[in-house]
């Protein structure tokens, strides 16, 4: 609070004061959700980046689901110079678009990582086909102080090899899962 020489409040203090008791403003107390925060992807932890990743993804699908297309459109980046699809045609091709997005729980999950303002989330199903791994990568990208799905999904299916680990060989050298930023990424 500031007073003036004869230690009464100032004007302005007064009507933060009013304001933020009438509501209209938070307490100077209030911390915003780490989401929220403007700060690079850089300071937020690998775990919390999945967890809020995670939770993109489940609510791009729902609103596929549900055929919101504001929802959609707050949530998604057209895939790299692509356009978002027009409201016009949203509810006829959201159905076909949700084949795109497998449910999450039904992948196992392998690793999340970073390149500046741009998470990359892989996960894998070994259970669609015996014979076959498929990898699947997410990319998120940081704006306006939280991450948005961007349209680009990576799939790539290589030949399950019991005993092997070839998941995390296909996602550190083939190019369509590098992130921007990242060395022999595409585009």
């Amino acid at each position: 609070m500031r007073f003036d020489a004869t230690g009464k409040l100032t004007a302005a203090c007064a009507a933060l004061a009013v304001m933020t008791l009438a509501g209209l403003l938070p307490p100077a107390s209030a911390q915003e959700p780490i989401s929220m925060k403007p700060i690079s992807t850089a300071a937020i932890p690998l775990p919390a980046l999945r967890k809020r990743a995670e939770e993109i993804y489940a609510d791009v699908r729902n609103a596929l689901y549900t055929q919101n297309y504001d929802e959609f459109m707050r949530l998604t980046i057209p895939a790299g110079k692509g356009k978002p699809p027009p409201r016009e045609v949203f509810s006829q091709i959201a159905l076909r678009m949700l084949d795109d997005y497998p449910v999450l729980e039904s992948l196992n999950f392998v690793k999340v990582e970073r390149s500046g303002d741009w998470i990359g989330y892989y996960a894998e199903d070994r259970i669609s086909d015996p014979k076959r791994t498929f990898i699947y990568g997410f990319r998120f990208k940081r704006e306006y102080g939280d991450l948005k799905m961007s349209g680009q999904v990576a799939v790539q299916d290589i030949p399950h090899n019991p005993g092997q680990i070839p998941t995390l060989n296909e996602i550190d050298l083939n190019p369509k899962f590098k992130l921007p930023g990242q060395k022999g990424a595409k585009g």
